[in-house]
């Protein structure tokens, strides 16, 4: 997401932001979810959770497929510049 901001010349996002893929990593927002859904006894526990692909062309197929809202911020870059993003 970063680097699709950046090559269209648009500000950092808040990687927090609601809806955001992100967004339920930022610190007490599941406790939060929780409790609003009546949950009064649970935990949350940290995780790392690399994610790896074999090669950065897998990456890239991964990103087309999956990444809808990153496609939208690169479609109106010329050919060549959504290339180098």
């Amino acid at each position: 997401m970063a680097t699709a901001l950046h090559h269209a010349g648009l500000p950092p996002r808040d990687r927090f932001q609601p809806g955001s893929l992100t967004s339920p990593g930022k610190p007490g927002h599941l406790e939060a979810l929780f409790q609003q859904a009546g949950l009064r006894t649970t935990s949350t526990t940290r995780l790392n959770a690399p994610f790896r692909l074999p090669a950065t062309a897998d990456y890239i197929a991964f990103v087309q497929d999956a990444a809808g809202p990153i496609l939208q911020i690169l479609k109106p870059l010329r050919p060549d510049a959504r290339a180098a993003a």
